[in-house]
């Protein structure tokens, strides 16, 4: 699969059935291919416009509280 992205636990538990269901003694990638992936090419998904400016006021209160992390910092220090 060509657009894997992280691995997390859903990572780790893909990892566990390569150890204990890899009989074949594939390589990871053609496991991956052959066994959990196969015949998948993915799907990609894009945000809606309410998501957008969801995540876009998000960050602008984000990036607002930031000096209250730094004086923070600078308190503790």
């Amino acid at each position: 699969m060509d657009t894997v992205g992280e691995g997390g636990p859903w990572g780790m538990a893909i990892l566990a059935s390569y150890m204990v269901n890899n009989k074949k003694k594939q390589s990871l990638a053609e496991f991956l291919d052959d066994v959990v992936f196969a015949g998948n090419t993915g799907t990609s998904i894009s945000p809606t416009p309410e998501e957008v400016a969801g995540f876009n006021a998000y960050i602008e209160n984000y990036k607002q509280c930031l000096p209250i992390e730094e004086a923070a910092v600078k308190f503790k220090s």
